[in-house]
């Protein structure tokens, strides 16, 4: 990465490499518990009785990655959003227990319905469907589209960040009071 100074020039470079490298890891955990997930099943598979295989269990498992996606993405976005890590990380577990919550509430209470389309969990099948049909190629869009657009809020945010001052973005760039005065 070319620099001047201290300021790299292509910081977006620098926050795709990071964007990239949190997929691959997201993706590696999975994997992990999609490993440890299939044994656990071929453990069990003698003692009961189903038309599951270990391949059904093991893609199932590996379907998780989109929403998994999304909201790594959106925890990206919120960390160079917000001011601190501490309230990224607490807005992120928000938009998480809401959207499970939500997605539920919203299946359940007819006045909620209209806003099931707005949490992420509306888009995980994980009913029976999924083991005979498959995943849906309009929810994993979905889901693969809110990582994206997350993204590219989260890059647009990076560019604009200052790490020196723990700032909202539209407090960002401006000199405070204190600095003026003492200045």
């Amino acid at each position: 990465m070319a620099s001047t100074g201290c300021v790299p020039t292509n910081i977006g470079y620098t926050y795709t490499q990071q964007t990239i490298a949190h997929g691959i890891a997201l993706f590696l955990i999975l994997m992990i518990v999609d490993i440890a997930t299939t044994l656990v099943f071929l453990g069990i598979r003698p003692d009961v009785v189903t038309d599951l295989t270990a391949w059904d269990v093991f893609w199932s498992v590996l379907y998780l990655w989109p929403i998994v996606m999304a909201f790594g993405m959106i925890s990206l976005f919120l960390g160079t959003f917000t001011p601190s890590r501490r309230i990224a990380a607490l807005t992120a577990t928000i938009v998480v227990v809401i959207g499970y919550f939500g997605s539920n509430l919203s299946s359940q209470v007819s006045v909620l319905e209209a806003l099931k389309p707005f949490f992420l969990f509306t888009y995980l099948d994980s009913t029976a469907n999924l083991w005979v049909n498959g995943p849906q190629i309009s929810d994993v869009l979905t889901l693969l589209g809110v990582a994206l657009v997350a993204y590219l809020l989260g890059l647009a945010f990076f560019q604009i960040r200052d790490i020196t001052v723990g700032a909202w973005p539209w407090q960002r760039g401006r000199i405070p009071a204190e600095a003026k005065r003492a200045g």
